[in-house]
């Protein structure tokens, strides 16, 4: 799917969320992330600062904050894509999980091979 088709699906979803300012492009890219790294991970759940430096290693960008992490996260919590839960063995560590609607939203990224 080209880029702009997948950046439609964003705004479209961004829109019926009311978001008022749109999304970051970075919003989309740490979705993308998660999903490449959920495609390798077999448990269905990664940390955040798997997707922290998945990004920093493949987009050939300075590493991200965890503010800005956080940002980006909260965004994709709002559109319904994403859920964080606590770790049980450690409780300073978030797992990051796909909702059904982020499994669809996933496709437009990786595609059945």
């Amino acid at each position: 799917m080209e880029f702009l088709e997948i950046s439609n699906e964003f705004v479209k979803l961004a829109n019926n969320k009311m978001f008022q300012n749109g999304l970051y492009l970075n919003t989309i890219i740490q979705f993308y992330a998660i999903c490449k790294l959920l495609e390798k991970d077999t448990s269905k759940r990664i940390i955040i600062t798997d997707v922290t430096d998945y990004i920093h290693k493949n987009f050939s960008v300075p590493r991200p904050n965890s503010a800005n992490g956080t940002r980006h996260n909260n965004s994709l919590i709002r559109l319904g894509l994403i859920k964080l839960s606590m770790s049980t063995e450690d409780a300073r560590v978030k797992n990051i999980s796909l909702t059904s609607l982020g499994e669809k939203f996933k496709k437009l990224f990786i595609e059945k091979q």
